[in-house]
């Protein structure tokens, strides 16, 4: 009678590790460890994004960036999402680069490879169209960047997209005394 409870008891227990007990991984890209855990339904679902949006952007045979996973047992489930493993993959991705798309107010007006050359415009923006005796000054239009992949060597003319922020954007300026100025 002992011997069947106990039995119970331990068929019992390893119903409910196996039943809560799941295979993740950790997944490494370019030697740095993506946060989360992935499932494997997620890492080749993940790497089939990466690999088609490579071969779509780069215009040639995608080549997926590499990636080492490392499986574990645990009781929680997969934390991870197949969209970031997807756009982790596809940053290291051969025949890939990462640009940002500018626009002001909605409006796109054209993309960049160097986000502090165009704050360095934007800075420049600021310091021509400020009043003289400003204490404060920015800008009046919602300036936003969105990153996106283009072409590996994508040229870019950084003096087209300063000419079109200079006459797309309106600077506000506040002096001492509270006068606020447009510009």
């Amino acid at each position: 009678m002992n011997v069947g409870r106990i039995s119970l008891a331990i068929l019992s227990v390893a119903l409910l590790l196996t039943a809560n007990l799941h295979v993740v991984y950790s997944v490494s890209v370019a030697g740095s460890e993506l946060p989360g855990r992935y499932s494997a339904a997620q890492i080749q679902a993940g790497e089939s994004a990466a690999r088609a949006a490579a071969e779509e952007i780069s215009r040639y045979s995608g080549e997926c960036a590499g990636y080492e996973k490392y499986a574990t047992v645990r009781f929680s489930p997969p934390d991870g999402d197949a969209l970031s493993l997807a756009l982790a993959l596809l940053e290291n991705s051969s025949g890939v680069d990462v640009a940002w798309r500018v626009s002001v107010d909605g409006e796109d007006l054209g993309k960049t490879t160097d986000p502090t050359a165009l704050g360095e415009v934007l800075e420049s923006i600021l310091a021509d169209r400020a009043v003289h005796d400003a204490v404060s000054a920015e800008f009046a239009d919602t300036i936003a960047l969105r990153r996106v992949f283009v072409p590996e060597g994508w040229e870019y003319d950084l003096m087209a997209l300063s000419r079109a922020l200079r006459d797309t954007t309106q600077v506000i300026s506040i002096t001492s005394d509270g006068t606020v100025r447009y510009s």
